[in-house]
């Protein structure tokens, strides 16, 4: 976590990986390991040409959405 600090060079390495991942190992999406990513994740879809996943919008999406079909996770409603 403290490496983050450094923008820049968490980035580039950020990128690097992602595109290792992309070009050797066939990767088709990325998907972020911790909030303190969260804020890279555009940089990293136009560096890399890849759609990035990050776990907490992802979260708050799913949220969002059982609140708009009025959705519980209760099973006696």
């Amino acid at each position: 976590m403290t490496e983050l600090a450094d923008r820049g060079r968490t980035f580039d390495r950020m990128v690097d990986t992602a595109r290792a991942l992309r070009d050797l190992d066939g990767a088709e999406v990325l998907i972020l390991g911790c909030a303190g990513m969260a804020g890279y994740r555009r940089d990293i879809e136009a560096a890399t040409g890849l759609p990035v996943v990050e776990p907490c919008e992802v979260a708050v999406a799913i949220a969002l959405g059982r609140i708009a079909l009025t959705l519980t996770h209760r099973r006696d409603r």
